[in-house]
């Protein structure tokens, strides 16, 4: 085997050994630690209960994905999106939120660019199809 064949095998097990970064923001700690008891398997779970650690979490971490609950006290969804996608444009991210509106989703592409939006309450198929798209579908 040659050299070039090596690097392209090293970097096809690193791809494959890859685990994503994912972030949960929401007030209620309930969903927090059902969220991170659901997917931990799937990928490296960090959960913020509030605009102050959701800023620590992307600073400290290689956030891949963000899901953000809409309605929090102090901050909204938005308002915690508009932020860290300030200082990181290129993190997806879903809301979610129990009770979606065509104006709430009008405002929130406005103010933070995020047009994807996933209503309450949802299924874990909903989440890893977000975060996995295509190839979640494929193994379905």
């Amino acid at each position: 085997m040659n050299k070039e064949n090596r690097e392209y095998i090293k970097i096809f097990k690193d791809v494959l050994s890859y685990r994503l970064n994912i972030l949960m923001i929401d007030d209620q700690k309930k969903n927090l630690s059902a969220f991170k008891d659901q997917f931990r398997r799937d990928a490296n779970i960090f959960v913020a209960s509030n605009k102050n650690e959701a800023i620590n979490v992307v600073n400290s971490n290689k956030i891949d994905y963000i899901f953000c609950d809409y309605r929090m006290p102090n901050y909204n969804g938005d308002e915690i999106l508009k932020e860290i996608k300030s200082l990181f444009p290129n993190i997806k991210s879903t809301v979610l939120s129990a009770y979606i509106t065509s104006s709430m989703i009008y405002d929130f592409k406005k103010k933070t660019g995020v047009t994807d939006f996933l209503e309450k309450p949802y299924s874990g198929g909903d989440i890893l199809s977000r975060v996995f798209g295509e190839q979640y579908q494929l193994i379905k």
